[in-house]
């Protein structure tokens, strides 16, 4: 259903039927997460995460930008635990 759903991601009405489906079947849709969403639909476990790029006037370079400075701040974090600054 990720894969469905990551395909039709600039369709608003095949979106929201796949994501009917998916609920009917029992399969938890997680919120978009700045912290975890990315372009596409992911599998979490059991559920999929919602892609930052279905949100309504999020447009391919702000998710871009939001998951590059994402794994920035993972690396910086990584770096102070290490060195303890």
């Amino acid at each position: 259903m990720s894969a469905l759903l990551t395909l039709d991601i600039g369709n608003i009405d095949k979106v929201s039927s796949i994501i009917s489906e998916t609920k009917r079947m029992k399969i938890e849709i997680l919120p978009p997460s700045i912290n975890y969403s990315s372009h596409d639909f992911l599998i979490k476990g059991e559920s999929i995460r919602f892609s930052l790029s279905s949100i309504k006037n999020v447009g391919a370079q702000a998710v871009e930008n939001i998951c590059t400075e994402r794994v920035k701040w993972t690396l910086m974090l990584i770096f102070r635990i290490l060195f303890h600054e």
